[in-house]
């Protein structure tokens, strides 16, 4: 039962601490303008707001973990796949925090794909069990902010600023629902 109330704690604390680093982040934080990747920013001038986010990852990460290390004893239909794809997410969560954006573009968005595609199969898998439905919208808001991303990147790769206005409040949507889920899932699982 510590695992699910970790796992909550750690996507309120990761939504506490990456809107403290937008607070703190060096020139004025456009909600809908910047993603959350620009937070982690490895410049003096934006020190803490790094921190702020840094932190969050990881210990978004860290909490996260035991669930997915435990989950065979919440779950029994492909308990190891679930495990495996969970334990990827909150890997690849960390290894956002080793390749800022600025530093390494593709091993960054590996590791960002790789985290929410990770926690995404794992949901799902997990939810032929469930049958929770928000695990079912989840999935299809996946896809969407797979699709603008993708898409948008096509369209405005040589001027990605162009790309902002689609993707960046596409990602703070997927993101606040991507942090209920986690929450609504441990819930779930405690009730189960």
């Amino acid at each position: 039962m510590l695992e699910l109330e970790l796992g909550i704690l750690g996507a309120l604390l990761f939504f506490l601490l990456s809107h403290l680093a937008m607070l703190t982040y060096y020139k004025k934080y456009d909600y809908w303008w910047h993603y959350y990747c620009d937070l982690g920013y490895t410049i003096p001038q934006n020190r803490l707001s790094m921190l702020f986010y840094k932190a969050g990852l990881i210990i978004f990460a860290v909490f996260l973990m035991p669930l997915w290390i435990n989950i065979d004893s919440y779950l029994t239909v492909n308990a190891v796949f679930i495990k495996v794809a969970g334990i990827i997410g909150c890997i690849s969560f960390i290894l956002m925090v080793l390749f800022p954006y600025e530093r390494s573009r593709r091993l960054h968005f590996l590791s960002l794909f790789s985290a929410f595609t990770g926690l995404t199969a794992a949901f799902l898998i997990a939810n032929q069990e469930l049958q929770h439905a928000l695990l079912n919208v989840y999935a299809w808001c996946f896809l969407v902010y797979i699709s603008v991303v993708i898409l948008t990147t096509a369209r405005y790769r040589k001027e990605m600023k162009l790309a902002h206005k689609y993707q960046a409040p596409v990602q703070k949507t997927f993101v606040i629902l991507f942090l209920v889920t986690v929450i609504v899932f441990c819930l779930n699982l405690s009730s189960a």
